[in-house]
């Protein structure tokens, strides 16, 4: 699909993402403004598109900016800045807005750009002094998007972002000369340089993993301590198109949208209920690929195995084993009542009642030293 066609009619993989950007903006926001209680935060999208698709769906832009007249802790306190390098989408998007019913109740009205995404907007970031910024990078292909801009962005406390990775397109330009300094901008002089000459001969697979791994590594090096990819593929073929890769300095957040991310109804899980952080259309022959595997039945074991000798709350085991892993909370809860009904731990209650076949996460877990071999 070309760039010039790809706001006609809103794809399944498009209802997807966008699906993730509004949900965890939901969920950060209320923590922002509720919990912490900010001021003023800010929703930043630099890639944005006209704001919705020919076929009357809405894309981002018009959906962060209806959501926040609906809910009265957004509308004082939340910020939107739009930016698109395509002045016609950039006209249409602003038309769009001013046509949005009640857009007056915001007490900050949206904010509309039509500048090109390069080092100034690095220059920009690492200037100002950013309010708490969920930050959505959508480019077309993967000009403009830089790890230094996204270290701009991260550098400042409570600002997230949601990033575009074009896997197809980023996998045939690592190995193309002519495109050295955009690698280069994306994952690091020095670890672009490595990955081309690690990756030649590596088979398809191989070479995918390899290629996500060291730009998850590129963004944990300065502030992006927890990074959660999620895979998309072709709709005609069973090969990879992009990832959305989310990146925090929180691991609460990485928490918050590892359930995002693994609820959605065109994600692939197993048997076992565990996700697979891959989007697959409905019906979809390569589902339930993860059942040859099914990596819940080696959770309990790695569990004995982590955390031999010591003690913890249910609670503590999640938050210390999951980052990396593709379980989520109820998958640590089950593991847990599993090794307690085969008596390979040793659960304590800090209360009396306790319902039968239930896992609380005050719940205190005693993992038994591990015995020696020899």
């Amino acid at each position: 699909m070309s760039n010039d066609s790809f706001f006609d009619e809103q794809t399944d993989q498009s209802r997807v993402k966008a699906a993730f950007v509004l949900k965890y903006f939901l969920a950060w926001s209320t923590i922002m403004v509720k919990g912490l209680r900010r001021s003023k935060i800010a929703f930043i999208d630099l890639f944005s598109g006209p704001g919705y698709y020919e076929d009357g769906n809405k894309s981002v832009p018009l959906l962060i900016v209806e959501k926040a007249i609906e809910l009265d802790y957004l509308r004082a306190n939340l910020v939107t800045l739009f930016n698109d390098q395509n002045e016609d989408y950039t006209d249409k998007l602003r038309q769009k807005l001013v046509d949005t019913p009640n857009l007056q109740l915001l007490k900050h009205q949206p904010k509309v750009f039509d500048s090109v995404v390069g080092s100034e907007f690095t220059d920009e970031f690492n200037r100002l002094n950013l309010v708490p910024s969920l930050v959505f990078l959508d480019p077309w292909g993967y000009t403009g998007l830089s790890l230094d801009m996204i270290n701009s962005i991260l550098r400042h406390q409570g600002c997230e972002c949601i990033v575009f990775f074009n896997y197809n397109r980023i996998n045939a330009a690592i190995s193309n000369p002519l495109v050295k300094n955009p690698m280069s901008d994306l994952f690091g002089e020095d670890r672009a340089g490595k990955l081309q000459v690690e990756i030649d001969g590596m088979d398809a697979v191989e070479r995918e993993r390899k290629v996500v791994e060291e730009f998850s590594e590129a963004l944990k090096e300065k502030y992006g301590k927890f990074v959660l990819p999620f895979k998309f593929k072709f709709d005609q073929h069973n090969r990879t198109s992009h990832y959305i890769i989310f990146v925090t300095k929180h691991q609460k957040g990485y928490e918050i949208m590892k359930d995002v991310m693994a609820n959605d109804d065109y994600v692939d899980v197993d048997e076992d209920e565990v996700p697979s952080f891959t989007y697959v259309r409905p019906n979809d022959a390569s589902q339930g690929t993860l059942s040859i595997a099914r990596p819940f039945l080696r959770l309990g074991d790695s569990l004995c195995s982590t955390f031999a000798g010591r003690t913890l709350t249910m609670v503590e085991v999640f938050e210390q084993h999951n980052v990396g892993e593709p379980f989520l909370k109820k998958h640590y809860k089950r593991a847990l009542r599993d090794l307690e009904n085969q008596n390979r731990i040793v659960v304590t209650s800090s209360t009396s009642m306790r319902r039968k076949g239930t896992f609380a996460d005050h719940l205190t877990v005693s993992f038994p030293e591990q015995q020696s071999n020899g």
